[in-house]
């Protein structure tokens, strides 16, 4: 009886710390709104004042501890100033000028500005702008990263324009920023 209890007891404890320290069980699928929910806990928010528009998806601000900052906004994609409707996109931003506003950080772009949603009065700049029609959303990088509920009312809000051929979209063919981009470079190389 004593062997059997005492196997038993071996058995019991072997199974126990085997659960201790067997490897976790994670699941396979690392989600996108899992994903998405880490960056934006990791997110910085701060109150800032508004002190330049500089084009229609970038500002500067000075935060409350006086300091100056460069932000582009996240998943948009304002016409530049040289192109069509760019100076309009940036007009769009100038009630903004000397308000206080909610800045949430997501991370830099390469240019070393804060890539961020900016909030007055709990109301998405970014979102504001794809409504009138002063932006695109940016689907190849918000895809991967943007909340999921942020991606459905940005791409709700860009068609929405489009189709009622609001702002830059009055044009027949809008051209995108990012291809203004590429051929002012590609003619950059020709000169």
């Amino acid at each position: 009886m004593m062997k059997i209890s005492h196997n038993l007891g071996v058995l019991l404890v072997t199974a126990l710390l085997g659960g201790c320290f067997s490897a976790p069980v994670v699941s396979q699928q690392n989600t996108r709104s899992e994903s998405v929910a880490v960056q934006q806990k990791q997110a910085k928010v701060y109150s800032a004042t508004v002190s330049r528009v500089s084009d229609g998806d970038s500002l500067q601000v000075i935060d409350q501890h006086g300091r100056k900052r460069k932000l582009r906004f996240a998943y948009i994609d304002a016409p530049e100033l040289q192109q069509a409707h760019g100076e309009a996109s940036r007009k769009a931003l100038q009630d903004v000028l000397g308000k206080q506003v909610e800045v949430t950080v997501f991370g830099r772009d390469r240019y070393r500005r804060e890539l961020v949603k900016v909030s007055v009065a709990g109301h998405d700049l970014s979102l504001r702008q794809l409504q009138q029609g002063h932006a695109w959303h940016y689907q190849s990088y918000a895809k991967r990263d943007q909340a999921a509920d942020d991606y459905a009312a940005y791409a709700a809000a860009q068609q929405q324009a489009k189709q009622n051929r609001i702002g830059l979209w009055r044009a027949r063919e809008a051209q995108a920023p990012w291809a203004f981009r590429q051929q002012s470079r590609q003619g950059e190389t020709v000169n």
